[in-house]
């Protein structure tokens, strides 16, 4: 058995359409536990059946208690779109510690990412930036985030802005090998 604070936390997060119903519907949280990692999704303030919303100021600091009250210490975050908001900050605002807060990031098409242009070259965080190359919005993004040091591409061809769920399979298998690079 693993133990919490020996494997890795996958950390899921959602779009503004979508909740944590998603990575249970396409099994997301299944395959995560079967590879031998911890796997938490939620539905975020004002989504979901999260009914409460938050001051767009206070989401690192959300993200923040929200991983210590779940005694989280080897987080990857999963990131779709509006998850950005949430994410970014919590990782990007200090970009020489988003190391100390995650071992690594998968952002998938996330808003607000020129926000940090300035920031991540100080950042050593390993993120696996995955997209569907049908995604229109997805190019800033990229461009965004290829800033990272430590940044690799993972199109998902044919998939659109929500690329996980127009190829569930496909994104699988990138996560499980980003996953595995971050474990050996």
């Amino acid at each position: 058995k693993v133990e919490v604070g020996d494997a890795i936390t996958v950390f899921f997060l959602h779009g503004a359409s979508f909740s944590s119903q998603n990575w249970v519907d396409i099994k997301t949280l299944d395959h995560v536990a079967n590879w031998g990692y911890r796997s938490v999704a939620i539905d975020l303030p004002g989504f979901g059946k999260t009914k409460d919303r938050l001051d767009p100021s206070h989401n690192a600091d959300f993200m923040a208690a929200f991983v210590k009250a779940m005694e989280m210490k080897k987080v990857v975050i999963v990131s779709p779109s509006m998850s950005g908001g949430f994410a970014l900050p919590y990782l990007f605002k200090e970009p020489k510690l988003s190391t100390e807060k995650a071992v690594g990031y998968v952002p998938v098409a996330p808003v607000g990412t020129s926000v940090f242009r300035a920031q991540y070259p100080d950042s050593q965080l390993p993120t696996l930036i995955v997209y569907g190359t049908e995604d229109k919005m997805a190019e800033s993004v990229r461009a965004d985030l290829s800033l990272l040091p430590k940044h690799q591409m993972a199109p998902i061809d044919g998939a659109g802005h929500a690329c996980y769920l127009n190829n569930p399979e496909a994104f699988h298998k990138l996560l499980f090998q980003f996953l595995k690079s971050l474990s050996s």
